[in-house]
């Protein structure tokens, strides 16, 4: 009984565009690993009374907020949304700040 391979025939524009994504996802999964660890970081320092570690958490919350924007914005090629920036960091220092002054 023959068995049969399946072959994908891979462009080099293909082979650009998948590289791209990976990029991408990489990017995008940086940027909310970033944001992440900095709400983590800020709430953990405002629960142990440590303000200047604080506001390196609060930091690190905002510039993961501006890289994510930003990868999307490139990625999509439409500019940068100053709202969405605004939405997704003060959210993540909402919840920095009601998880670490419980």
């Amino acid at each position: 009984m023959p068995r049969y391979l399946r072959v994908r025939i891979v462009t080099p524009e293909r082979e650009a565009a998948e590289r791209r994504a990976g990029m991408l996802m990489f990017l995008t999964l940086a940027a909310l690993a970033v944001q992440a660890i900095g709400t983590i970081h800020l709430s953990l320092s405002l629960r142990s009374e440590h303000y200047p570690q604080a506001a390196v958490g609060a930091a690190c919350a905002v510039l993961g907020a501006w890289a994510g924007l930003y990868v999307d914005a490139r990625s999509r090629r439409r500019p940068f949304r100053t709202g969405r920036f605004l939405l997704s960091a003060s959210l993540s220092l909402a919840f920095g700040l009601t998880i670490g002054l419980r």
